[in-house]
């Protein structure tokens, strides 16, 4: 408890290797003790279930390549420090920085000090290129059994203004990231969409505009012209779509070849998105 009541801006307490995980990972906690043991599995499943006891969830997609890292001087850059007072000093909020191709201990001064709090980890490996999708891929598998109410991925330019109000025209709300009022507008959010599908009242894969899950701190970017002559990424995202996607765009769908694929294509912006626990 004087761990996690400690103040943010003291020094950060230095991490420790706890567990090797597979693909050539480390996992790495506080000193000041977010496991209270130095066993492998021990210390795994601890930082997993503050996470399950949380609720929120903060994932960070971190490289030496970052614009916090570039910016040694921390001058120009200091969202994730605004981010890390936001969420430093809660209990109920856990953190997993994912240090891709870099290692823990090169972490930023605000990711250190986050993680001095005693309610997460860092993990560190090679960077398998996937980029950001490699980070929430491996989450959804690996937490599947300790997810918190929601999570939010971000990288370590998270835009904090929409943390704090992530409402928008669609799904208006003064209520923050984080926050029971933000969670219950979620749920309410998530629970519509799932009973107009069940009644048919959506065509998921033709609607005029990208569904989103709100009050969501995130934006979303609609690409026109997805076409084998004008999309330059169009022959990888056509066979892994025709190759891992259920009916209609993978596979063949009943009495007849898949459909094609719509022209627009939407993708979430700043890389920072939150997800409800459905379950």
């Amino acid at each position: 408890d004087d761990v996690l009541a400690m103040n943010i801006g003291q020094a950060p307490q230095p991490l420790r290797p706890c567990a090797v995980l597979p693909g050539h990972r480390r996992l790495h906690v506080s000193r000041g003790g977010a496991a209270p043991t130095t066993d492998g599995d021990g210390c795994w499943n601890a930082v997993r279930s503050h996470f399950s006891a949380s609720e929120l969830g903060v994932v960070v997609t971190w490289s030496l390549g970052s614009r916090e890292a570039r910016d040694s001087r921390g001058a120009r850059f200091s969202s994730m420090d605004e981010m890390r007072q936001l969420y430093g000093n809660r209990h109920d909020v856990a953190l997993l920085v994912v240090a891709r191709g870099a290692s823990c201990s090169q972490l930023t001064l605000s990711l250190l000090r986050w993680l001095s709090a005693g309610r997460g980890g860092c993990i560190d490996g090679p960077n398998l290129g996937a980029r950001e999708a490699a980070t929430v891929l491996r989450f959804a598998v690996e937490f599947y059994n300790h997810l918190p109410a929601a999570v939010v991925f971000t990288q370590d330019d998270p835009e904090v203004k929409l943390m704090q109000r992530p409402g928008n025209q669609r799904h208006p709300s003064d209520a923050p990231v984080g926050s029971r009022g933000w969670l219950r507008l979620l749920e309410t959010t998530f629970d519509k969409r799932r009973e107009a599908a069940a009644a048919g009242a959506v065509d998921v894969a033709n609607e005029s505009s990208p569904w989103e899950l709100g009050p969501c701190p995130c934006t979303v970017d609609v690409e026109r012209g997805f076409a084998m002559r004008s999309y330059g990424e169009y022959r990888p995202m056509h066979w892994w779509l025709r190759t891992f996607l259920a009916p209609p765009f993978g596979g063949r769908a009943a009495g007849g070849p898949p459909r094609p694929f719509p022209r627009r294509i939407a993708w979430p912006r700043h890389a920072q998105f939150a997800v409800l626990n459905a379950e």
